[in-house]
């Protein structure tokens, strides 16, 4: 298995643990105490698009033609607003390292994106944009889809085309997974 796809399953089962571990933790869990429903986690509580977010990605990239591969991981930080009903748009910021085991380098983007609410709890979403690949300008043009744990977390799958300003078209391959917390 390469680095990348090591990485990628890692982060993957890191989201997908998380909302349990949060509700293992929560009062009423097991203890015989009922917590106020106010305090307790519940799959029908709408998700907050509104706002800061931060969080953390995890995944790889591989090039065209079968090249090489390499290991994501790194933060973002961004900012929505709810457009009317079922739709989201907002500015997000990508920053990480790249490996590919021998050597490490950085990469980042500046990305706007723009939603539709499937559900209170999941917003499927387009993104584009422009950052530095490896010290190179890139640009980058994708998608994803967030599903809200509660209130204040999300998770999301997010795959990215990325290509060289000078031409060429879409030259880089990258799907990441992350774990958001919404403020």
């Amino acid at each position: 298995m390469s680095i990348s796809n090591l990485a990628a399953a890692g982060v993957f089962a890191l989201a997908l643990s998380a909302g349990a571990a949060f509700a293992a933790d929560a009062p009423g869990y097991g203890d015989g105490y009922n917590a106020p429903s106010s305090m307790m986690m519940s799959s029908t509580s709408a998700a907050n698009w509104d706002g800061l977010y931060m969080g953390l990605y995890g995944g790889g990239l591989w090039s065209s033609g079968g090249g090489s591969t390499a290991a994501a991981l790194g933060g973002i930080v961004g900012v929505n607003t709810t457009l009317g009903s079922g739709a989201v748009a907002g500015v997000e910021g990508q920053l990480g390292v790249i490996t590919n085991g021998s050597a490490s380098d950085f990469e980042g983007y500046l990305l706007g994106r723009l939603g539709v609410l499937l559900s209170n709890d999941a917003m499927l979403y387009g993104t584009a944009g422009f950052g530095s690949l490896e010290s190179n300008g890139v640009f980058a043009v994708g998608g994803g889809l967030e599903m809200a744990v509660n209130s204040y977390m999300s998770v999301r799958g997010e795959v990215l085309g990325i290509g060289a300003w000078n031409g060429g078209g879409v030259s880089v391959g990258r799907a990441t997974v992350g774990v958001l917390w919404h403020y």
